[in-house]
């Protein structure tokens, strides 16, 4: 029976949220709960669209896109089981890009447990590659009765767009490598120039925050792609100077370093990860908000930076549980 396509209304939201429980009953195997319920269903609505794919019989088909500027995200492919194998997983696919494309994203982003393995290879028939991993979300860890992870994929949605394929490899940071590590972290900060002079670190600094905390780098084939701080402290933790070289920025590297880094502060005892942003920095809250982030207040600029400020600015502190205890 042929289909119709269309964006998903309020009035959707029962049968959409059945249709991908249906869908994704194959996961019972390594998960406690149905994959939605009405809460993340309404959440998932109000974040991005759903579109759907109707016959005669009633909804066949949907995919969840989530547009976030030059990317969109890809998620909840559900095909009914009557309906699969039936092409309708690549035609919903193929809809998702197009509606993304036509929004101005010129790359396609995708998630899948590597415990479904049949989904990277349909996924790299459709174009995707594997760009990396990611460790699961608490939220999900709790639902989980299995070791599992996150395996990364995208596509280019333009023709002057390649979506790189390496495998980047996650360390702590050694002595040697502090001269590289402060100039990746001054080359990443170069942003805020508009309102500080001079670079984000000096050698001193470098070693002040080595020798009170932990760096973790990322590298690929031996070059310094990305770095994170950590500084533990009891039961709450200080994240800080995340750093993605710009070349790498915007494909999914921070995010990956701020789980990592996550991960290890849940790993030493703690319960909350602490971080602070300046306010001119206006792109950074809303993108650890979708990491879990929330903003619990301001605080005054530190005594060392007044003097090379060019405009007035202060900190926002936001803050996330990390589930233990």
């Amino acid at each position: 029976m042929p289909c119709n396509l269309r964006i998903a209304e309020e009035p959707d939201l029962p049968a959409l949220e059945t249709l991908i429980n249906t869908a994704f009953e194959v996961e019972r195997s390594f998960k406690l709960e149905p994959r939605l319920d009405p809460e993340h269903t309404r959440e998932y609505f109000r974040k991005g669209r759903f579109l759907l794919a109707e016959d005669e019989a009633g909804l066949a088909g949907c995919v969840y896109v989530e547009l976030d500027g030059d990317r969109a995200y890809l998620g909840l492919l559900s095909v009914d089981p009557s309906r699969q194998k039936s092409g309708l997983g690549r035609r919903l696919t193929n809809a998702a890009e197009d509606f993304a494309r036509a929004n101005g994203a010129h790359r396609m982003e995708l998630t899948v447990v590597n415990l479904r393995t049949e989904l990277p290879p349909f996924y790299r028939k459709l174009g995707y590659v594997v760009v990396g991993e990611e460790p699961m979300p608490e939220e999900w860890a709790r639902r989980i009765n299995r070791p599992c992870h996150f395996i990364r994929m995208a596509r280019s949605l333009s023709t002057t767009e390649t979506i790189r394929t390496e495998t980047m490899n996650l360390r702590f940071a050694d002595e040697p490598d502090l001269p590289a590590l402060m100039a990746l972290i001054n080359k990443a900060f170069i942003v805020e120039t508009f309102f500080i002079r001079g670079d984000r670190l000096d050698e001193q600094r470098t070693r002040e925050y080595f020798e009170k905390g932990r760096f973790l780098l990322a590298e690929n084939s031996g070059a310094l792609a990305g770095a994170v701080y950590v500084e533990l402290r009891g039961d709450r933790s200080y994240l800080g100077l995340l750093s993605v070289d710009p070349s790498r920025q915007k494909t999914g590297l921070g995010r990956r370093l701020t789980a990592a880094a996550e991960e290890f502060a849940r790993e030493m005892g703690s319960r909350h990860m602490d971080l602070t942003v300046v306010n001119r920095r206006t792109e950074l809250p809303p993108f650890y908000e979708k990491l879990g982030y929330t903003v619990v207040g301001t605080e005054p600029i530190r005594e060392d930076m007044i003097p090379r400020l060019l405009e007035p600015c202060h900190f926002i502190k936001m803050t996330k549980p990390l589930g233990n205890g």
